[in-house]
Protein backbone atom coordinates (compact mmCIF):
# COMPACT_ATOMS: atom_id res chain seq x y z
CA UNK A 1 0.00 0.00 0.00
CA UNK A 2 1.56 2.99 -0.96
CA UNK A 3 1.79 6.06 1.65
CA UNK A 4 0.16 9.28 2.21
CA UNK A 5 1.62 12.25 0.03
CA UNK A 6 3.74 14.43 0.64
CA UNK A 7 3.10 18.23 1.80
CA UNK A 8 4.44 19.13 -1.24
CA UNK A 9 2.92 16.80 -3.56
CA UNK A 10 -0.59 18.05 -2.39
CA UNK A 11 0.83 21.69 -2.79
CA UNK A 12 1.28 20.82 -6.18
CA UNK A 13 -2.26 19.18 -6.25
CA UNK A 14 -3.18 22.66 -5.20
CA UNK A 15 -1.54 24.35 -7.57
CA UNK A 16 -2.54 22.35 -10.40
CA UNK A 17 -6.42 22.16 -9.54
CA UNK A 18 -6.50 26.31 -9.51
CA UNK A 19 -5.71 26.24 -13.30
CA UNK A 20 -8.37 23.33 -13.54
CA UNK A 21 -12.07 23.22 -14.29
CA UNK A 22 -12.84 20.85 -11.96
CA UNK A 23 -13.58 19.98 -8.12
CA UNK A 24 -11.15 17.54 -6.82
CA UNK A 25 -9.85 17.60 -3.45
CA UNK A 26 -6.24 18.53 -3.67
CA UNK A 27 -5.05 15.98 -1.41
CA UNK A 28 -7.08 13.07 -3.09
CA UNK A 29 -5.27 14.07 -6.50
CA UNK A 30 -2.26 14.33 -5.03
CA UNK A 31 -3.04 10.27 -3.49
CA UNK A 32 -4.09 8.99 -6.15
CA UNK A 33 -1.08 10.84 -8.03
CA UNK A 34 1.03 9.22 -5.73
CA UNK A 35 -0.97 5.78 -5.89
CA UNK A 36 -1.01 5.63 -9.61
CA UNK A 37 2.63 6.77 -10.49
CA UNK A 38 1.47 8.81 -12.88
CA UNK A 39 1.71 12.82 -13.63
CA UNK A 40 -1.39 15.52 -12.21
CA UNK A 41 -2.99 15.43 -15.77
CA UNK A 42 -3.03 11.66 -16.33
CA UNK A 43 -4.05 11.68 -12.93
CA UNK A 44 -7.38 13.47 -13.21
CA UNK A 45 -8.06 12.10 -17.01
CA UNK A 46 -8.10 8.57 -14.75
CA UNK A 47 -10.15 9.65 -12.16
CA UNK A 48 -12.78 10.68 -14.79
CA UNK A 49 -13.06 7.90 -16.36
CA UNK A 50 -13.94 6.40 -13.01
CA UNK A 51 -16.81 8.67 -12.63
CA UNK A 52 -17.96 7.35 -15.99
CA UNK A 53 -17.55 3.80 -14.50
CA UNK A 54 -15.68 2.05 -16.97
CA UNK A 55 -13.58 -1.02 -15.22
CA UNK A 56 -14.18 -2.87 -12.90
CA UNK A 57 -10.19 -2.96 -11.98
CA UNK A 58 -10.56 1.12 -12.07
CA UNK A 59 -13.08 0.85 -9.44
CA UNK A 60 -10.88 -1.37 -6.72
CA UNK A 61 -8.39 1.22 -7.59
CA UNK A 62 -10.55 4.07 -6.87
CA UNK A 63 -11.44 1.72 -3.72
CA UNK A 64 -8.10 1.97 -2.85
CA UNK A 65 -7.53 5.74 -3.31
CA UNK A 66 -10.17 6.94 -1.27
CA UNK A 67 -8.84 5.36 1.70
CA UNK A 68 -5.27 6.39 1.11
CA UNK A 69 -6.87 9.99 1.16
CA UNK A 70 -9.45 9.21 4.20
CA UNK A 71 -6.31 8.37 5.98
CA UNK A 72 -4.81 11.63 5.55
CA UNK A 73 -7.73 14.58 5.66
Amino acid sequence: MATAPSSGEIKAAQSYLATAPVKVPAHKLAASSKELGKGLSDTLSFLRSLDEGQTNEAQDQKERIDAIAGAKK
